[in-house]
């Protein structure tokens, strides 16, 4: 019989987390409504918990008419189901069965349980039900546990009176309210002390700050700290120096995750400059290897923001126009001149956007993000202008944002204009202008297209790639689509002999000399428009130019001589031993002549100084070995 009863059971716990977290069908409601009829049943409590969970209103008269035959273990549930079926007779249950519970606490009709309920937090959990029904008859029995059990070890399960008591019961609203309080700060139960925190904060908002503040700085938790840090430090930022907080806080803080989102939150948040530098600092004193790397990561990687979410354009605006002038005065943007045209250029945004043209301010951002683009990527140039990195980040991507918050110019697509490699593949071009009486930026479709919008038939068009331009004349421009292709520059490294050599350093110029590459087995690639260049190879510290039309022929060759030094002495015989170099910037080491006199290396061909010393006798000449490539060099020695 028994075992029978236990198989029953374990069906019915089956059959209650199958239908937990689906809806259940009129059947299965009323197989629920049967067990809670029956007194004998050994499914109730589950039959119980799923009214609750389903919200099972048929239910709600055979649980009232059974109410007091059911067990005292589940008469609480009971009256839990009632209250979530909106039952009349739940408030009059409830004080009845506080009555029971006082005047006969020991009788209790246990259901194969091992030991009773405990009487004073069945009593905590009917009360709150009475709280919900706006009877506070029974607020004492909420600080009788909290007495009892001690403000450490009591169960959460006070916090919801508490907060209706404080909320509520204006003679006891303090005393709750203080309990509350010392719950936060008191409880050895991580999640009491959490949910505690979670009430007030909902209950007093603002008025919580400093205890919320208290607690990220003293709760034992991680787990604890970390949730405020998200949820609550963020949320009252403007009525506290969030910034400070958390810089004191990183040195102090023991976990390391938590370390490591303080410093996401001070770099990807409205800090600005002042909160990248900290934390670009604070790197040397992470004692934590894996944390160092992961803010490394961040600081090399991030993209800082300067602004709130709901900050309007102008504030943006203006905050983008200090920051240029920052970056300026901490030597991340060169050049007093370039600073003050990017400012005037937001600044003529801003007015732009005051007088309502939007997309004439957004035209005026994107001016000021490729200005800004084109000096950082332009690192080769003489130009005292430049950008570094750092301040490259917070000028491109926050004017990204005021981009973003822009509408789009309206596409017309008379003329497509794209750039295609030489595989045919479609690649991104810097920038396409049109003419129509001065050069104009076409709309930039952010997909590797750009659209021209003009009422002429016919335009100049040009289209900017790797710091170069090519311009195509008379291109239709009503309902045309226009092709630049770019070729696939090879330059090659070839020695005396006619073989591909390494490794050369090439570089092409456009506008100041830029990297091309380095070449592997004799050979570097780089996708180029088809015009004239003037091409760069360096070859043992040494260089020489060449200027080739890409249009005509991709395949630049460059070849080296072999040079050879011959010494002779003053009767006009061979030295071998003696040490010769050439100068490339510094002497270089060119070898040690042989028993002929000679000493050879592969060179460029170019105007070189020579040196050749034989024991405290030494001898320099200049001789272009494009032209002649055997040096004789006569020592005046024996």
């Amino acid at each position: 019989m028994k075992n029978n009863i236990i198989l029953s059971l374990i069906i019915f716990i089956l059959l209650y987390k199958n239908n937990y977290a689906q809806e259940i069908t009129p059947e299965q409601k009323q197989q629920y409504i049967q067990v809670l009829s029956d007194s004998t049943s050994d499914s109730q409590f589950y039959a119980l918990l799923s009214v609750i969970d389903n919200n099972i209103l048929d239910a709600e008269g055979t649980i009232q008419q059974n109410f007091w035959r059911y067990s005292r273990f589940h008469q609480t549930l009971a009256l839990k189901a009632l209250y979530k079926l909106n039952s009349d007779l739940t408030l009059e249950y409830a004080n009845r069965l506080i009555d029971t519970l006082n005047n006969n606490p020991d009788d209790f009709n246990l259901y194969g349980i091992g030991q009773a309920p405990d009487i004073l937090t069945e009593k905590v959990v009917i009360a709150n039900i009475m709280f919900s029904l706006n009877d506070f008859s029974q607020v004492s029995c909420i600080f009788e546990l909290i007495d009892r059990d001690s403000i450490q070890e009591v169960s959460d399960i006070v916090i919801d009176p508490l907060i209706k008591i404080m909320q509520n019961v204006p003679s006891y609203s303090e005393q709750a309210k203080n309990k509350l309080i010392d719950l936060v700060y008191s409880s050895n139960d991580l999640f009491t002390r959490s949910n505690a925190l979670i009430a007030l904060e909902k209950s007093i908002g603002i008025e919580s700050l400093p205890i919320i503040l208290q607690s990220f700085q003293s709760d034992s938790s991680d787990v604890n700290r970390y949730y405020i840090l998200n949820e609550f430090l963020g949320k009252y930022s403007e009525n506290i120096d969030l910034s400070g907080i958390l810089r004191e806080r990183i040195y102090t803080e023991p976990a390391g995750s938590l370390r490591l989102r303080i410093a996401k939150i001070l770099l990807y948040g409205p800090g600005g400059i002042s909160n990248y530098n900290f934390i670009r600092n604070y790197i040397n004193d992470e004692s934590d290897e894996m944390i160092k790397e992961a803010i490394t990561f961040e600081v090399e990687e991030n993209i800082p923001r300067l602004f709130y979410e709901d900050s309007t354009l102008i504030v943006i605006l203006d905050s983008l126009i200090s920051v240029t002038n920052q970056v300026h005065i901490i030597n991340w943007l060169g050049d007093l001149a370039f600073s003050n045209e990017l400012k005037n250029i937001l600044t003529t945004a801003k007015t732009n956007l005051q007088n309502g043209d939007s997309i004439a301010c957004r035209v005026q951002v994107k001016a000021f993000q490729d200005f800004v683009d084109n000096v950082y990527k332009d690192s080769l140039n003489a130009d005292p202008r430049f950008v570094t990195i750092e301040g490259w980040k917070f000028l491109y991507w926050n004017a990204q944002y005021i981009i973003d918050r822009l509408p789009e110019p309206l596409a017309n697509p008379n003329l497509v204009v794209n750039l295609k490699n030489s595989l045919g593949n479609q690649i991104l071009a810097s920038n396409v202008q049109y003419y129509e009486g001065s050069w104009k930026d076409a709309v930039n479709n952010r997909d590797g297209t750009f659209t021209v919008i003009t009422t002429k038939p016919t335009v100049s068009i040009r289209v900017y790639y790797e710091y170069a331009s090519l311009q195509a004349d008379n291109v239709n421009a009503q309902n045309n689509t226009y092709t630049f292709t770019t070729v696939n520059a090879a330059v090659q490294l070839k020695n005396s002999l006619g073989n591909l050599i390494d490794q050369g350093i090439v570089q092409y110029y456009a506008g100041a000399w830029r990297s091309f590459g380095t070449t592997s087995n004799g050979v570097a690639y780089k996708e180029l428009l088809p015009i004239n260049y003037s091409f760069r190879m360096t070859y043992e510290y040494g260089s020489i130019d060449k200027q080739q039309n890409l249009s005509s022929d991709p395949t630049v060759v460059f070849q080296t001589v072999n040079a050879s030094v011959q010494l002779k002495n003053s009767l006009g015989n061979f030295i071998d031993q003696g040490i010769v170099q050439y100068y490339a910037g510094a002497w270089r080491s060119l070898g040690t002549t042989n028993s002929s006199g000679i000493a050879k290396k592969e060179l460029l061909p170019a105007n070189i100084s020579f040196r050749a010393t034989v024991g405290n006798v030494s001898l320099d000449k200049q001789q272009d070995i494009s032209v002649n490539n055997l040096v004789e060099i006569l020592l005046n020695t024996p």
